[in-house]
C-alpha cells in the first residue's frame, strides 16, 4: 500500500475543519491507513464521527 502526502494532508485537513480539534497522524497502522491522535470537544464529537465515515476514514477508534 502506498502512503502519499496528500492523502495524509487531506485526512488532516478533514480534522481540522471542525472547530477545536487537533490532529497528527502518530504512524502508518500495519494493516493498513493510519494511526491519528486527536482532541476533540465533546461538542464537536458527533458530527466529526458522521464526517469521518461519510469521507470513508472511520474504521476503527
Amino acid at each position: 500500500m502506498v502512503y502519499t502526502d496528500s492523502e495524509q494532508n487531506a485526512l488532516l485537513a478533514l480534522f481540522t475543519r471542525f472547530e477545536g480539534v487537533s490532529a497528527a497522524i502518530d504512524a502508518v497502522h500495519v494493516k493498513g491507513g493510519y494511526r491519528v491522535r486527536c482532541t476533540i470537544p465533546e461538542k464537536t464529537f458527533d458530527s466529526l464521527i458522521l464526517e469521518l465515515e461519510r469521507n470513508d476514514w472511520f474504521s476503527a477508534m
